[in-house]
């Protein structure tokens, strides 16, 4: 997993997720969500984007996030012929480490 927290100012969070799914035909999974910072922690989501494929197509599915609570992430992404899929992902994520676990859940829609 890589994390990346960026953004133009103190008031503004970029998160960027690159994930290795486990045992899965899809492992490849990029979650991106920008937004301003919320005091307490976490981020007032404006902007999102997923992709989730094979390591030789990783962007085979395209979408954003559809909905942020926390570490709880569900996700809408379609392919070029139309196939559509919804993900649910929890994770717990070790920013200082740079490292999450979790669960993905991927259904045909």
């Amino acid at each position: 997993m890589a994390l990346a927290t960026a953004g133009p100012s103190a008031l503004w969070v970029e998160v960027d997720l690159s994930l290795a799914v486990a045992n899965a035909s899809l492992g490849t999974l990029h979650v991106r969500s920008a937004g301003r910072a919320v005091s307490g922690g976490g981020v007032d989501m404006t902007a999102s984007s997923v992709t989730i494929g094979t390591p030789s197509s990783p962007t085979l599915f395209q979408g954003a996030i559809t909905s942020l609570d926390g570490t709880r992430i569900a996700a809408r992404v379609a392919s070029a012929d139309g196939r559509t899929l919804e993900l649910g992902l929890a994770l717990a994520v070790n920013s200082a480490a740079g490292s999450a676990i979790g669960t993905v859940q991927v259904t045909p829609v």
